[in-house]
């Protein structure tokens, strides 16, 4: 018997569905990307992958090595995630994880259609931190039975609306994987107990948090 499993990581995007990635190359000259050139005279390839309207990530390699020489995620233009940098032969040299540093508020949201964007202190917490997320979710998630007989795995990102007070004032989808795993996703995140809000200046202040949900079936 096939075990089905779910998995919640907070501000990690790894995947993304097919038909939402728009790929850019562009070609350099030199490693601080001033010199754009054309791809028959350059000595880096920079791949730009938007995975949507707000995110993307960007990954330079060296033409003739082949080799990555480091990727990083951008959202909305900002840096965010676990930036990578490679040693010359493609190993990895540092990484650094800039998870907790970025997130995105307005003290008017959910009313404001374009939230100011800024450096918060304290990003929101579930209440008794990731591993009573997860015993929550464990108890929560019903996979859906007609997407494990389908074998349809997949994340799908959310973003959620967490107001001063710490409670979840909207979910949508950021990235859908099937509406069937997208539904069940939305269901649970609703179902969400209070969490601590996320504080700048000391204040607790209404904030957009984004976390991805990975549905495997083992």
């Amino acid at each position: 018997m096939r075990k089905v499993a779910f998995i919640i990581s907070l501000f990690l995007i790894t995947s993304v569905c097919q038909g939402q990635v728009n790929i850019e190359k562009h070609y350099f000259k030199d490693l601080k990307l001033t010199r754009k050139t054309k791809a028959d005279k350059a000595k880096y390839e920079l791949v730009v992958t938007h995975l949507n309207d707000s995110i993307s990530q960007k990954k330079l390699y060296n033409i003739k090595t082949k080799n990555a020489i480091w990727e990083k995620t951008f959202f909305y233009e900002l840096p965010y995630g676990v930036w990578k940098f490679y040693n010359n032969d493609g190993t990895l040299k540092n990484e650094f994880n800039l998870d907790s540093i970025i997130f995105f508020s307005d003290n008017e949201l959910p009313f404001s259609n374009s939230p100011k964007r800024v450096i918060v202190e304290t990003s929101p917490v579930f209440k008794g931190g990731e591993h009573e997320m997860q015993m929550f979710l464990a108890k929560t998630i019903e996979y859906p039975k007609s997407a494990r007989e389908q074998n349809i795995q997949g994340k799908v990102i959310l973003e959620l609306l967490i107001d001063a007070e710490g409670f979840i004032q909207n979910v949508s989808i950021v990235q859908s994987i099937h509406p069937l795993l997208d539904d069940e996703a939305v269901r649970v995140a609703w179902l969400m107990p209070q969490w601590i809000p996320a504080k700048r200046n000391g204040k607790p202040i209404a904030c957009k948090y984004y976390i991805t949900a990975k549905f495997v079936i083992q």
